[in-house]
């Protein structure tokens, strides 16, 4: 799978294209890829999104940062953000989620506010398109 990352935040626009794999389990869509290499070293993303009738998306870091946040629509969810000086505690209220599935084309766009320690840090948008790669893809 191919997967073109755009984020967009009030400090910019980033947009990055990354290989990852595909799978489902127990009724959810998981999408598994390397983040681009970064001064915080190599990290692996897991996106699992929920079924239809919940509409929720759950991104977990691993590697040289380790991370999780939570978005669905309309509510406020805990998440975390583990530093060398220790666990920082994140919510994040999501305004908008789309998750678009049609032809061999997944298209996920979500739009949050970040809190920090109770405080707001910033509006984000991500938008996730993922095709697949081509024939040698299974």
């Amino acid at each position: 799978m191919e997967l073109t990352i755009t984020s967009i935040s009030d400090s910019g626009k980033v947009v990055q294209q990354v290989r990852g794999k595909r799978y489902a389990r127990d009724g959810k869509l998981f999408f598994q890829y390397e983040e681009p290499e970064s001064e915080m070293g190599r990290v692996t993303a897991l996106l699992r999104i929920e079924p239809e009738g919940k509409k929720a998306i759950r991104l977990l870091r691993q590697g040289g940062i380790k991370s999780e946040q939570q978005f669905r629509s309309g509510e406020r969810l805990p998440g975390y953000y583990d530093t060398p000086h220790g666990r920082m505690e994140m919510d994040t209220f999501t305004r908008k989620l789309k998750v678009h599935m049609k032809d061999g084309l997944e298209q996920l766009r979500w739009e949050y506010e970040l809190f920090m320690g109770g405080e707001r840090v910033g509006s984000y948008r991500l938008d996730i398109g993922i095709r697949a790669a081509g024939p040698a893809e299974a």
